[in-house]
This record gives C-alpha cells, sequence and structure tokens, in this order.
C-alpha cells in the first residue's frame, strides 16, 4: 500500500504542478497583453460665407407711338440670411438728356437720332432715380429660398419723333454690393 499512496501523491503533485504552470503562463499572457491609452482632442468649425445673387427679368416696352410708354423688369436677389446688398444700375447713362438711357435700333446707329430712343429708370416702390452714379437700392437676406425683389419702371417719354421702324434694344448692368 506504501506503493500506492506514493502514486496517488506523486500523481497528485504532478497535476499541481502542472496546473500552477498553466496558470503562470496564463497569468503572463494577460499581462503582456494589457493596452495603455492616451487622449487627444480636436477642433471642428465651418463658415458661411456671405453671397448674393442677382437676377432680372426683361424689360419689354409696347409699340412706341410718340407717348409715354412705361414697362418694368423684376429684380430679385438672393443673400445669404443677415447679409445686405445694395444694387446699382452701374451702365452708364448714355442719351443726351441728363441721366437717360439710349435704346438703339437693332441694325442701326446710337449716333444717328432717329435709330435712337431715350429711356430713364426709377425704383417703382418709391420712384428713386436709377442711373450710374445715382439711385440704388437695399436687399436683405432672409437664408432661406426665399428672394427679395423690387420692381424697376422704365420710361420712354413722348415725343420723341421720326424714329425708324424697328426694335431698339440696350443691354443694362445692375451690380449688388454686399
Amino acid at each position: 500500500m506504501i506503493n500506492k499512496n506514493k502514486k496517488i501523491k506523486a500523481f497528485s503533485t504532478s497535476a499541481l504542478t502542472t496546473l500552477l504552470g498553466a496558470l503562470l503562463v496564463v497569468t503572463n499572457i494577460s499581462s503582456s497583453s494589457a493596452t495603455t491609452s492616451s487622449d487627444s482632442t480636436f477642433d471642428a468649425s465651418a463658415s458661411v460665407a456671405s453671397s448674393c445673387i442677382i437676377s432680372a427679368t426683361a424689360m419689354t416696352f409696347s409699340a412706341y407711338t410718340e407717348t409715354l410708354i412705361t414697362a418694368t423688369t423684376d429684380v430679385t436677389a438672393n443673400c445669404t440670411f443677415g447679409t445686405t446688398g445694395t444694387i446699382t444700375l452701374t451702365t452708364v447713362a448714355d442719351a443726351t438728356t441728363a441721366n437717360y438711357y439710349k435704346l438703339v435700333r437693332v441694325g442701326g446707329s446710337a449716333s444717328t437720332a432717329n435709330d435712337v430712343l431715350e429711356v430713364s429708370f426709377k425704383k417703382t416702390s418709391d420712384s428713386t432715380a436709377l442711373y450710374s452714379g445715382s439711385g440704388s437700392f437695399s436687399v436683405t437676406g432672409t437664408g432661406s429660398a426665399v428672394t427679395s425683389s423690387a420692381l424697376i419702371t422704365g420710361t420712354i417719354a413722348a415725343s420723341q419723333t421720326a424714329k425708324t421702324a424697328g426694335t431698339f434694344s440696350k443691354s443694362l448692368t445692375l451690380t449688388v454690393t454686399y
């Protein structure tokens, strides 16, 4: 029986030694795979640029019969929220009457009186005269798809006689400053 007890004791000691060794190996593995960390921060920022975009419909007069006629154009502006734009007519007035513009007959000459109709412009809402260097109107952006608008009225005075038949036109430039 002594042999049998020595075998059990020896087997128990071997099993215990093996278990202890495995435990040490697992402890070493888990301690070597431990991670460390470090924190950092960053700033995020954005900006919204001021902008204004303007457009205008065509101003089309009825046929001129030597009586006063008027026509309008709808000027629209779409500006970023809180941006105020000032719209001015920047084309230089070129007619013989001060602050008037020449509509020239297509195929005609600006220096031939029969080929020219003189026209003036004003802001419809308050009759502010609009010509290069004078008169302007403001628009303020809402920041949405809603546009601000204003009407400009053009007037061709009566008694401009002896005009050659045809179409008279001129391209004019509006500028928005914001």
